[in-house]
Formats: structure tokens, C-alpha cells, sequence
């Protein structure tokens, strides 16, 4: 039954009821601190204070996408954000946050940030929000460095980077 609650909540989304993403659109599978738009208010409040309309940020380890959308909104339409998620579900999650909300100013690469370029485990047992490159890693997945990445001209410097 568990499996069946999960499987429908994954395709029905519902509006955040507050904070900066109100009326957003967010599956409702990714859980309720989202849709009541009481996620990470401390994070959230640091954000609201810090990033500058235009800015460019860096959100390392997007997980389903919520602080990514709340970046996008704080950059406004001349800003860009740039969102770093291994994780194939998570990635997911957050190319379907970007289409239901018509995000036009986030960038997803699903690579993990590394100091170097190719390819390492990631640990992903545990919740969407866990997760980690590590020797104990049952998941392969692309890394690369942020230098190599600004050296190959595929990001701009960052204003601001979120990382966890």
C-alpha cells in the first residue's frame, strides 16, 4: 500500500502554501516541508538576504530542486542558476520542478563536483536528500571539477554557491 501511496503522490503535484515559492507548483511525492514552503527556512532567510537580482549561483547537490527554485526566483530573469545533481531520481524531480513552474533561468547539469573529470561511486541508499560520492558507492556517476568546467567556458563564475 506504501508502494502505491508513493507511486501516485510521485505523479500529483500540489501548490506551495507559503514562503518565497508560493504558489508553486511541487510534486507532492517530495515531501511535505516543500509543499508547506517551511523547507530550510534558515538556509532560505541566508538566501533571501545574500543573492542579488542577476546574479549567477551554483546550487551543488540540488537534490529535488527547492532551493534551486528559490535561487532562480532571487536571480530573476537576468540571473542564471546553475544546479549540480548526480543522483538519476533527484534529477528527475528537478527537470519536472523546472516545467511545471516554466523555469527559464536554471542550468541542471547531472554530474557531481569533484577536483577532478570522470567518473566515480556515489553512495545512494537511503532518502532523496542523502547521498554521497564514496568507495562505498553502489551508483556510477560523472564528476567533474568546477575549475575544468570554467576553464571549458560550460559555467560562469559564481556570485553565490550553495553546496551540501
Amino acid at each position: 500500500m506504501k508502494k502505491v501511496i508513493k507511486s501516485i503522490s510521485s505523479v500529483v503535484h500540489l501548490r506551495i502554501k507559503q514562503g518565497p515559492l508560493e504558489k508553486y507548483r511541487f510534486i507532492a511525492a517530495s515531501g511535505l516541508s516543500f509543499i508547506r514552503g517551511t523547507y530550510e527556512q534558515p538556509t532560505v532567510a541566508f538566501l533571501e538576504q545574500h543573492v542579488k537580482n542577476s546574479s549567477c549561483c551554483y546550487d551543488i547537490g540540488g537534490h529535488v530542486g527547492y532551493l534551486s527554485l528559490v535561487l532562480s526566483k532571487l536571480v530573476g530573469k537576468d540571473g542564471t542558476v546553475y544546479v549540480f545533481e548526480p543522483r538519476p531520481i533527484n534529477i528527475n524531480y528537478i527537470n519536472r520542478h523546472i516545467k511545471l513552474n516554466k523555469i527559464l533561468n536554471i542550468k541542471l547539469l547531472g554530474i557531481g563536483i569533484s577536483d577532478f573529470t570522470g567518473e566515480s561511486t556515489f553512495y545512494d541508499k537511503g532518502g532523496t536528500g542523502t547521498g554521497k560520492i564514496s568507495d562505498k558507492g553502489s551508483l556510477t556517476i560523472r564528476v567533474n571539477s568546477l575549475d575544468k568546467l570554467h576553464e571549458d567556458k560550460a559555467i560562469a563564475p559564481p556570485d553565490l554557491i550553495k553546496m551540501d
